[in-house]
């Protein structure tokens, strides 16, 4: 039996850096001790040097990014109701099973637009929700007033009313180029801000 090795984006990542660093490490030992050191440091650092960009955009937007939970209604299917609304079985013992309504709840991601209480998220996270609620980064929960939403372009503007709130305003999408760095921060499945 062959055993098969399969290797994830992090364990390709891990071999990349542990190959860089030892390449730097053993192409450097050769050298003095105190070069060693100071050409450690300043490869370190140039390293770093894009990830406190990362740093400073996530600690930027972070305060903006709330967490929403939708609540719709929905009609649970009765396993048996295939059988008790068979018009036989209805002629014979005149039951119909009545609809069942109950309500269900999912959790999604958004974030603040503006600080008049305007949150953006996706079209399919609020359609046909009967209650949204909105839990902010500072710890408030506050019920949304309404939402709009464009099934073209799959966003949706839920309203919120609060005071002090934070916002993170769109950007210019014609101003990005193919190959940019870009960040996913945001709250799903109740997590506390993940950043992607």
């Amino acid at each position: 039996m062959r055993s098969r090795m399969i290797l994830t984006g992090g364990s390709i990542g891990l071999m990349f850096l542990s190959i860089f660093f030892g390449g730097v490490l053993v192409g450097r030992s050769s050298t003095s001790a105190t070069r060693v050191e100071t050409s450690d440091r300043a490869t370190l650092a140039n390293i770093e040097e894009p990830s406190r960009a990362f740093v400073a955009a996530a600690k930027g937007v972070q305060p903006a990014v709330c967490h929403l939970i939708v609540t719709r209604l929905v009609r649970y299917r009765d396993p048996f109701e295939d059988f008790f609304n068979d018009p036989e079985f209805e002629r014979f013992f005149r039951r119909r099973s009545p609809p069942r309504v109950g309500p269900q709840t999912s959790q999604a991601s958004g974030f603040l637009n503006d600080s008049s209480g305007v949150v953006v998220t996706n079209a399919h996270v609020v359609r046909d929700a009967s209650e949204i609620a909105v839990k902010t980064a500072d710890g408030r929960t506050i019920q949304a007033s309404g939402f709009k939403l464009s099934d073209d372009l799959d966003l949706a503007v839920v309203r919120i009313r609060a005071d002090n709130l934070p916002s993170a305003p769109l950007g210019d999408s014609d101003h990005l180029e193919v190959g940019q760095w870009v960040l996913a921060i945001g709250n799903p499945f109740g997590l506390e801000h993940t950043v992607t």
